[in-house]
């Protein structure tokens, strides 16, 4: 069952190419993120520097109380906008570097089963089904039901699908308008 997961090459590139896409998007958003909370901050920087310069400059009790309160509330948005510029993480490592293990699994599952040891292979069984599996006791184990990568990579016996024979659905040559009853029309030979 694990060598029937395995998808197709084309299938893979395709989603790395996806996955590749929303990582340089969420990088980008990251880079852009930290970049507008600094100039933040040097905005931020230049208002504190005006306010402590008219601080200084202040005779009345009143207005330096006022510039006090501006200056601590200048203060609070600057603490802020640095636990706000700590919390945008940028990745420490490549998208190659970060992926390439899931990948691997992800294009040939079965060299966990084939290399790992047992812990692997119960990693691999957690991952790719989800649900416990059911056993018949005439039957076997019956058809799990597969993961949500696994099933977008390709599910069990992809490749053994087929489409719609072209020929058999419709009638193929134009018929007056009548009421068409299924005895009558031609039935096609089913392709070997």
């Amino acid at each position: 069952m694990v060598k029937d997961m395995t998808p197709a090459p084309e299938l893979l590139a395709v989603t790395k190419a996806m996955i590749e896409n929303i990582w340089e998007a969420r990088l980008n958003d990251a880079k852009q993120a930290k970049a507008e909370i600094t100039h933040k901050l040097k905005v931020l920087d230049k208002k504190i520097t005006k306010v402590v310069d008219r601080l200084v400059q202040a005779t009345s009790d009143t207005i330096v109380a006022a510039y006090e309160r501006e200056l601590q509330k200048l203060e609070h948005e600057k603490r802020l906008l640095k636990e706000q510029q700590a919390g945008v993480l940028e990745p420490q490592k490549s998208f190659e570097e970060s992926f390439k293990l899931a990948m691997a699994l992800a294009a040939n599952p079965w060299i966990l089963c084939e290399k790992g040891g047992f812990g692997h292979k119960r990693l691999l069984l957690r991952l790719a089904i989800p649900r416990t599996l059911t056993y018949h006791t005439k039957n076997g184990f019956l058809n799990p039901e597969l993961s949500l990568p696994f099933k977008l990579l390709g599910g069990v016996n992809m490749q053994k699908k087929h489409m719609v024979r072209t020929a058999g659905l419709e009638p193929a040559r134009g018929y007056p308008r009548q009421i068409l009853s299924l005895l009558c029309l031609p039935i096609p030979p089913r392709p070997p």
